[in-house]
Formats: structure tokens, sequence, C-alpha cells
């Protein structure tokens, strides 16, 4: 009996070293990594893969530069008279924000510093070629990038599928001009490219992307900007 005691006391000590060994030897709890997609704002993103590009779903909305620097709201100033960047949202209301993101001149979308967030960039002229090229070319590609239905388009909107799920809303623009005029939300969404001057731009009563270049005060209309993942 003193035996079998003996034995079950030397397993029982063995069993509490064992436990006391497995705890020691524990990995300590791993801290959470963020892998939100998120701009100098601290804005999140998602992606949407088409083609062989990955592009971000959603239209910026960073009021800042990747160094921290902070990009004028300009509410009432003449646009037509900046040479730097300045951002502003449509008809000034915050509301349009979470959809439509801000509308931004070209100065912004060029800067060196950068408005992306982390691993993409501004979208380029050819950036936007490629895209038009993957999803049917100038006469099909709006259908396909386009969000169905006329919640952030007006009723000519018939023909959008958002079949690639690039869901692109008709932001409209910002003029130059002073008072501060904004127009065609519903009509029209407009993109910068990071080439000076150069946009894209979807209309809602049609299946089209184009290209265009605005010549006077070229810089300094407010429009969307789109970004895609560095390859």
């Amino acid at each position: 009996m003193k035996k079998i005691k003996s034995i079950a006391l030397a397993l029982a000590t063995i069993g509490l070293l064992l436990t006391v060994s497995c705890k020691k030897k524990s990995d300590p709890i791993p801290t959470p990594v963020d892998t939100a997609i998120k701009d100098a704002s601290g804005n999140v993103y998602h992606e949407v893969t088409i083609g062989k590009q990955v592009w971000l779903k959603e239209d910026l909305k960073t009021t800042k530069y990747n160094n921290g620097d902070v990009i004028p709201n300009e509410k009432t100033t003449a646009w037509s008279t900046l040479t730097s960047g300045a951002y502003c949202i449509y008809n000034n209301l915050e509301s349009n924000l979470t959809d439509y993101g801000y509308l931004y001149n070209s100065f912004v979308a060029t800067d060196a510093r950068g408005v992306a967030p982390k691993g993409y960039h501004v979208a380029t002229q050819a950036d936007w070629e490629t895209l038009m090229a993957a999803t049917g070319g100038t006469i099909g590609a709006g259908s396909r990038l386009k969000e169905a239905g006329f919640l952030h388009w007006n009723t000519t909107n018939t023909a959008a599928t958002n079949s690639v799920g690039f869901s692109a809303f008709g932001g409209g623009l910002r003029q130059p001009s002073l008072p501060a005029k904004y127009i065609n939300q519903g009509d029209y969404g407009y993109w910068w490219t990071s080439t000076p001057t150069v946009l894209f731009l979807m209309k809602a009563e049609n299946s089209s992307l184009s290209i265009a270049t605005f010549t006077i005060f070229a810089e300094n209309y407010g429009l969307s900007i789109r970004c895609v993942k560095d390859q």
C-alpha cells in the first residue's frame, strides 16, 4: 500500500512539474496587427481586383499629405487663384463625405508628398487606360464601373451594372470661380490622374469612360481622386 501511495505521489509531482513547465514555455498572446487600408487621416478603404490591377473601391477622403502636412480646406477662396493643393466637399455639406469623398484640385493629385494610402498611388493616366481596356474600352467600360441604380446617379443611369465592383459614383465637381459653384452631382463622375490636368469621367446617361483635359484654370477644378495599388 505504501508503495502504491509513493508511486501516486511521484506521478502527481511529475504532473505538477510538467504543468509548471508548460506554463513557462507558453507563447505570449500576440498583439493584433491592424491590416486595414488607411490614409494619412485614418480613413479606411477596401480593395477590388480588376484584371491585373488592385483598386480602392472608394474615392479619396484624406485631409493630409502622407508626411502629415495639412491640405487646406478652401470653402470660399476663388480656386482659380490657387497655386497649391486644396480640397472641399460638394456644396460644403458634410453629409456628402461618406459616399463621395472630397473634391481636390489637381495640385493635390500631383503633389510629391503623396495622398494615397501606403502601398497605393493616385491613379495615373496609364492606370486608367489599363482599367478601361480591361472593362470593355471607351464605349462599354462606364457601365461596368458605375454603381447600378439611382442612389448616387440620376435616373438616366439605366445601363450601369457595376459588374467589376469598382462602384463609381456621380460625385460632380467644383468650378474654379467665386462664389464656389458645385455642379453635376449625379450626372457625372470626374477623377484626376497624377498627370497634370488629365482626368477621366463617366456620365449617368451612357456607358462610356472618357479621358479629357481641362484647358481653362485647368488645375483649379475640384474633382474626385481614386487610388490603385503599387505594382
